[in-house]
């Protein structure tokens, strides 16, 4: 079979990479980040807090490695993929939030105004 599966999941998420790259920048560009995170951040203000709070730990790097861990136990020759993949999502994670260098919603927007769930980070490095 012409191409290959794997080339064709490949081909997918860059697709997918390339437009979310490209719908950021478009938004930090515009200026319209601000109005379009107040229009979410607003919508998602009517959900209770409880179901977002578990979702938005996934984000989190240690989550990514304790939901592979049971991964690496069941099948170990992924540790080393697991090695290697680490440091490029480190660098595609950090890498953008280092270069734009964007303040958090909180440091610029109204603490009454935004929906917050767990601590209020207000620092710097934050991608749009």
């Amino acid at each position: 079979m012409w191409p290959p599966r794997d080339a064709v999941l490949f081909s997918l998420l860059l697709a997918i990479a390339t437009l979310a790259g490209s719908g950021a920048v478009i938004l930090l560009v515009s200026g319209a980040d601000r109005n379009l995170f107040i229009a979410l951040d607003g919508a998602m203000a009517a959900i209770p807090a409880a179901p977002l709070v578990n979702p938005s730990l996934l984000a989190l790097g240690v989550s990514a490695v304790l939901l592979l861990s049971p991964a690496l136990v069941a099948e170990p020759r992924l540790i080393g993929a697991a090695v290697f993949a680490s440091p490029i999502a480190l660098v595609l994670t950090h890498g953008p939030k280092l270069l734009l260098h964007q303040p958090r919603p909180l440091a610029v927007l109204d603490l009454h105004r935004v929906h917050v769930l767990g601590a209020a980070l207000c620092g710097v490095n934050t991608f749009p």
